[in-house]
This record gives structure tokens, sequence and C-alpha cells, in this order.
């Protein structure tokens, strides 16, 4: 049940975040919830705060385990935060996304929301594909997450333009063995960008 919430989260429509939270919602194990809470907080849209605040955040105060993970989430307090901030403004989480920052664990936590959020963004743009592109190459091979997201956004706003982009990256992972993990997911999406 916490794989089918990230991959609603991942998904990013009204009826997959809806589904989010029927499945948090109906679920009878306080324990179980907390490990709902990083993945629906990653899933937000700035409209589902209310609901958030309604379903998630009110009632922790009576739960101690989702209350102590809300408190205590360092992923979950950067994610909303950034929400706060950005609210509807997709070029807002595209800077997030350029920010060089600190290289502290809050700045990965965020990025990882912007790359969603971008992931998710309409209609297709190059300027996004190119700053998730850009991100991706200056990120870590450690953080798993973040390239995951940063993958989704990449692949949500390629078009054949940007085909030589994409297989000149994947000679740049083929040459760097800590990274080569994600060549292999590059050329799955060169091959399938090719009848465009």
């Amino acid at each position: 049940r916490k794989r089918l919430i990230w991959s609603l989260a991942m998904m990013g429509s009204p009826a997959a975040r809806k589904a989010m939270f029927a499945i948090y919602t109906k679920e009878p194990h306080d324990q179980v919830q907390t490990h709902f809470v990083e993945s629906l907080v990653l899933g937000l849209y700035p409209e589902d705060l209310p609901d958030f605040d309604a379903k998630v955040r009110t009632p922790a105060k009576e739960k101690d385990r989702v209350g102590q993970q809300l408190a205590d989430n360092r992923r979950i307090k950067a994610q909303l935060e950034l929400i706060g901030e950005c609210k509807d403004n997709i070029d807002c989480y595209a800077q997030v996304l350029q920010d060089d920052g600190q290289g502290d664990l809050r700045e990965m936590f965020r990025k990882e929301k912007a790359a969603l959020m971008l992931g998710q963004s309409k209609p297709p743009q190059d300027k996004y594909f190119q700053i998730a592109l850009d991100t991706m190459k200056k990120t870590s091979s450690s953080a798993a997450n973040l390239r995951i997201y940063l993958f989704s956004a990449i692949a949500h706003h390629a078009t054949s333009q940007h085909l030589d982009a994409l297989l000149e990256y994947r000679r740049e992972l083929a040459r760097e063995e800590t990274r080569a993990s994600m060549g292999t997911e590059l050329e799955m999406l060169s091959v399938a960008l090719e009848p465009r």
C-alpha cells in the first residue's frame, strides 16, 4: 500500500491525488499511516492543502506516531514549505532546481518535490527539459529519489528534438561507472522518442 500511494503521487492527476487520501484515511493502523505521509506530501498540489490539513495534520494531533512524523520529518517539512512558497508557479519550482544552494539535505528534499512538480506540469516545454537534464548531470548517484523524479521530468518534457542531447548524456553516463545505471533508462527513452 505504501508503494501504491507513492505511485499515485508520481502520477499526480486529480484522481490519483484523491485516491492517496482515500487510502490514507481508510488505513486502520496509525503506524502504517506514518509510512504513507512522505508520499502524500510528495504528491500534494497547493489545492490539496485543505485536504491535507483536514485528513492528516489535524487528526495527527491525537495520533502520536503520525503527529511525530509531521513534527520531526525533515523531508516533509521542506516539501510542505516549498509548496507554500511556490504554490502553482511552475517556474518557481524550476528555479529551485537551478539553485546551487548549500548541497544539504533540506535542499535535496526541496529539489525532489520541485522535480516531480516539473515532471507533472503541462504543456511540455523545452526549457523544463533542459533544466531537468542539467540538474540530473549535477546530481550525485547517491541521491536516488531525486534522480527518479528528475528522470520523470526529463521524460515528460522530452521531444524528438532532444534525442541528440539524450544520446550524448547516455554516452557520458557510460563513462562514469557510478552513474551508469541510468544509461539504460535514457536509452529506453531515446528509443521511445524516435517515432516522435
